[in-house]
């Protein structure tokens, strides 16, 4: 995969999260938890926009810069540094495309895993919210994590405790695998900033990682009720 694709791929994926969120925002069925799934993938992918497109300064995949200084490593070490465009790609690809349409299709007979896929997201704003906090000032993916995918995030779990969906005992469980998930993350980028794990492992830790969440949609089998249609 080149650059050219590299680059490319972050605004093609915002075109389609700006339009699938516009479909579902024209007939809002805010007590449906599938309808919040999907609303979970737009809302995520428009916020890996932030990260990995341009920022709100106009910054061009400027969570690259802001990731590596989390790492400790700056401008004379930024070829060390393992958060790279492929690197941000393969979690994308994992942790949005593919566990969140599974959660899609799976969610209303398998809660839990559709869940945790929602509490991936909503950590991860929790995360840009904290980074902000402590260092005073804006980071790559902060506005839509306040606006986006945090709103969507609680609303999701709001409309799940609602509607009797997922048992709040579960929904603790959720956050939690939620929260590894993002300790994993930063836990893979140290060891390969400090050489202890080579690239390829890292990505490959991504990925392997990124499946985990998965077997959660092979438990809690409820009964199937009916799935929010795009069509609607």
């Amino acid at each position: 995969m080149g650059d050219n694709f590299f680059t490319l791929w972050p605004f093609l994926m915002a075109f389609f999260g700006l339009y699938l969120a516009v479909r579902l925002l024209r007939k809002p069925k805010w007590r449906d938890t599938h309808w919040w799934l999907w609303l979970s993938l737009a809302s995520t992918i428009l916020h890996n926009f932030e990260e990995t497109g341009f920022d709100l300064l106009g910054r061009r995949f400027h969570i690259h810069a802001f990731v590596c200084a989390r790492l400790g490593l700056y401008r004379a070490e930024i070829a060390l540094c393992p958060a790279d465009a492929p690197f941000f790609f393969i979690v994308n690809l994992v942790h949005t495309w593919l566990l969140t349409t599974m959660a899609i299709t799976t969610g209303p007979r398998r809660p839990l895993g559709a869940a945790i896929a929602v509490a991936i997201s909503l950590i991860d704003a929790v995360s840009h919210v904290f980074f902000a906090v402590t260092s005073l000032s804006y980071n790559p993916g902060l506005v839509t994590a306040i606006f986006v995918t945090g709103p969507v995030g609680l609303g999701f779990f709001r409309t799940c405790r609602d509607r009797g969906w997922l048992p709040g005992q579960q929904q603790s469980v959720t956050v939690a695998c939620g929260a590894l998930v993002l300790v994993s993350f930063w836990f893979g980028l140290a060891l390969a900033a400090a050489g202890r794990m080579s690239k390829s492992a890292l990505w490959w830790e991504e990925m392997v990682k990124g499946f985990l969440p998965l077997l959660a949609l092979l438990f809690k089998r409820i009964p199937l009720v009916k799935m929010y249609s795009m069509k609607e």
